[in-house]
C-alpha cells in the first residue's frame, strides 16, 4: 500500500466516523494490582509540516480515537 493510498483510506475512515458518530469509548481492563493499561503508538515517523500527516495531526487523531497520548 502506498503512502498516498494509506492517507486516503485514513481520511475516508475519519470522514465516515464524523458522519456516523464517534467510535465508542473503550473500557479499561480490570487489574488486581492497580496498574493501568495504556494504549499507544510506540514509534511514528512524521515531520511537523506535512499537513494531514503532521505530528500534530497524528496526535489529534490518536486523542480522538482514545489512544493514550503521552
Amino acid at each position: 500500500m502506498t503512502r498516498r493510498r494509506f492517507l486516503q483510506s485514513t481520511g475516508s475512515l475519519a470522514a465516515a466516523a464524523a458522519v456516523f458518530g464517534r467510535v465508542p469509548h473503550r473500557s479499561l481492563a480490570a487489574t488486581t494490582d492497580g496498574s493501568l493499561p495504556v494504549s499507544m503508538a510506540m514509534h511514528i515517523h512524521s515531520s511537523f509540516s506535512e499537513g494531514a500527516a503532521s505530528m500534530a495531526a497524528q496526535l489529534l487523531q490518536a486523542e480522538t480515537n482514545d489512544v493514550d497520548v503521552l
